[in-house]
């Protein structure tokens, strides 16, 4: 009779945990559209200091980015803080410096960033995200599956931080490596060389 009452539990957890694996974010289903997105992470105004986490992450080579993918405003030496007005577009509230579409391919690399690499240790409490992921799938056809709903990501490489919002969902909180965050630098910098879309 106790093993009986503990089948039940058990196998609603491995349902639900089905039902989660299932709907990851980063699971891919459909034609997938990836827009990346460089953003203001944090706007230094004056000689306000830079936070302790931006100013560590500088210290460290900003994680392998290339130098003119590091946020302007942030290098006492580097480029300047654009000026944003009213009319500048905003990714879930941070300012946008510019943004590339992805090939299908490099979307397919993406994706499994996410799904094989983020996540892997705990992300740091802070968020200052130079990029920003909006992912869009195709609608879905009437013999297919329904598409899962469209994603959006935040990504700070000086926190080690990924936040994954769904629809409106609560957001997901994951965590980068030293690897997660290097490979991750690699892609942007391969999206960025090419063609502005």
């Amino acid at each position: 009779m106790f093993p009986g009452r503990l089948q039940l539990p058990l196998l609603f957890a491995l349902a639900m945990v089905a039902g989660c694996k299932a709907h990851s974010p980063f699971e891919e289903q459909g034609a997938i559209t990836i827009r990346v997105i460089r953003l203001a992470p944090y706007e230094r105004r004056g000689s306000e200091a830079v936070p302790t986490e931006i100013e560590h992450w500088l210290a460290d080579g900003a994680s392998q980015l290339p130098a003119e993918l590091v946020p302007p405003g942030l290098l006492v030496a580097g480029t300047p803080l654009p000026h944003f007005d009213e009319s500048t577009s905003r990714f879930l509230s941070f300012h946008e410096i510019e943004s590339r579409r992805t090939s299908q391919t490099m979307a397919h690399d993406l994706m499994a960033w996410g799904r094989e690499e983020a996540g892997d240790e705990t992300g740091a409490s802070c968020m200052y995200p130079e990029f920003g992921l909006e992912i869009l799938r195709s609608a879905a056809t009437e013999s297919g599956p329904p598409s899962p709903p469209d994603t959006q990501v935040l990504v700070s490489l000086a926190c080690a931080h990924v936040r994954v919002f769904v629809n409106g969902q609560a957001p997901q909180d994951l965590g980068m490596s030293n690897r997660t965050r290097a490979h991750f630098a690699a892609m942007v910098a391969r999206v960025f060389r090419s063609a502005p879309t």
